[in-house]
């Protein structure tokens, strides 16, 4: 009888034995590691308008070891959103971020560490000129063109006389780690040179050119590219201190 009972218990933890290798045989397969991938690529994906902003779409790729995976830790991630709206006025037409050696409590959805958090922001020349104007509202009519390197800015106002309209071609510039500001290389109104003392006055009015210093997580901008059409802004994020604040918030 007791030799009956015991190899009952054995059969017993034979069987878990078997069933723990089973279940962790699968995780290290494909199949689990694509399992727990999409976990976690659907937990962050689902915290993301609350840690960077509403967007129109979110998509995040995973990549990592399986095992560390199940414990949350993602060797890289990589998260795209169209239409972000970060901020207040700002859309950003196309956002990418890059984030290294990420640990991820997948119980929560709350991020916990970063070791590094690169992004691009690239907006479009229509969603830069309706930034300007919203954040200027002492200027009217105005539109943004981007090409080689240089912007061109035509604003109309009252600084520059009753229906004048003034041209500003210049480029873009680092200014602090938050912010960028327009440098012009040459300003015309209604076809005339403006004077340099005017410019100077001008300048300081419609400067910072985009100020990223009450986003809901700190940045520190590192480059900005002007392209054909659009404007490439590029630097360093911690989303961290975002994720925890969206976790409070939905709790």
């Amino acid at each position: 009888m007791a030799r009956t009972e015991t190899y009952r218990k054995s059969g017993v933890t034979s069987s878990r034995v078997l069933t723990a290798v089973a279940v962790f045989a699968l995780l290290l397969s494909g199949c689990g590691k694509g399992l727990i991938t999409r976990k976690i690529e659907s937990g962050i994906r689902d915290r993301l308008p609350g840690i960077i902003g509403p967007a129109e779409s979110y998509e995040v790729k995973a990549s990592g070891k399986t095992t560390r995976m199940m414990s949350g830790q993602v060797s890289r991630l990589e998260l795209r959103g169209k239409g972000v709206r970060p901020v207040g006025d700002l859309y950003v037409d196309d956002l990418i971020v890059r984030m290294r050696n990420t640990t991820f409590d997948v119980g929560k959805g709350e991020l916990l560490s970063v070791e590094e958090t690169t992004f691009e922001a690239t907006l479009l020349e229509k969603s830069v000129s309706q930034y300007v104007a919203r954040s200027h509202p002492e200027l009217q009519d105005v539109k943004i063109e981007m090409a080689d390197g240089k912007a061109v800015v035509r604003a109309k106002s009252s600084l520059f006389g009753i229906g004048a309209e003034a041209v500003f071609t210049g480029r873009l510039k680092v200014v602090s780690g938050s912010k960028l500001n327009f440098v012009p290389d040459h300003v015309s109104v209604a076809g005339l040179p403006m004077p340099n003392a005017l410019v100077g006055v001008v300048t300081e009015r419609i400067n910072p050119a985009l100020d990223l210093s009450n986003l809901e997580f700190p940045v520190v901008l590192k480059n900005v590219v002007i392209l054909r059409g659009a404007v490439r802004v590029e630097g360093t994020a911690d989303l961290t201190s975002a994720s925890q604040t969206a976790l409070h918030r939905a709790n």
